[in-house]
């Protein structure tokens, strides 16, 4: 069954928009990333994965790094 989200959230950088939604129990996590280099194109990927809380948050720790040092 496909995983109904209730809270999304938005994340930014420099080179992407990271938009995470999670599920109502907080256990399944969805990721779609959208590319900003390129103004006149949309590039966007979504892994056909459901993520833990724990990924999600490995996840954002690595974006948050990586965008620091921009």
């Amino acid at each position: 069954m496909p995983c109904r989200l209730r809270k999304i959230t938005v994340y930014e950088t420099k080179s992407r928009f990271y938009i995470i939604g999670c599920d109502s129990t907080g256990s399944r996590y969805n990721v779609l990333k959208i590319d900003r280099v390129d103004p006149k194109a949309l590039i966007t990927g979504e892994p056909e994965y459901d993520y833990t809380r724990e990924e999600i948050l490995e996840l954002l720790s690595t974006i948050s790094d990586g965008s620091s040092g921009t």
